[in-house]
């Protein structure tokens, strides 16, 4: 009995980390497989979060799978492109990738991560200076 005590708060207290992504102020997706921006074909979009481009920086913890092939998108809710910056931190802080293209100084609106090892990452969603309204970052994985 202890055992199961155990196993609901675990999942709870996950379920309340992990978040619905709906930040005060933005609408939700309408639904999380209907990415406006488009995904890319063979993947399927599994969460998805919203993000007032005029709210600051926003951290929000996604667990990624390794072996799994990963596409990021960020878009507004019309498929526009929209100026945020998304970095991947391991679970210790420290970035892992981000679509941020320093060669060209701009910022990729899809990027793809093939990730290695099982853990949480930490999402850190920046709006660029000036950004307005609303953005969303979908998260797609190819099933095997």
């Amino acid at each position: 009995m202890q055992r199961r005590s155990l196993l609901w708060a675990t999942t709870a207290l996950l379920g309340l980390l992990l978040g619905a992504g709906k930040p005060a102020g933005c609408p939700e997706p309408a639904q999380v497989q209907n990415c406006p921006c488009g995904q890319a074909e063979g993947y399927v979009t599994v969460k998805a979060f919203a993000v007032p481009l005029q709210g600051g920086v926003a951290e929000h913890m996604y667990i990624f799978t390794a072996g799994t092939d990963y596409l990021l998108t960020a878009c507004g809710p019309e498929g526009q492109p929209v100026p945020l910056k998304v970095t991947v931190l391991d679970s210790f802080h420290k970035p892992v990738f981000s679509n941020y293209d320093k060669q060209h100084k701009a910022l990729l609106p899809r990027f793809g991560y093939a990730c290695g090892q099982t853990g949480v990452a930490h999402l850190k969603l920046e709006p660029q200076p000036g950004a307005q309204g609303c953005g969303y970052l979908f998260i797609g994985f190819k099933p095997q």
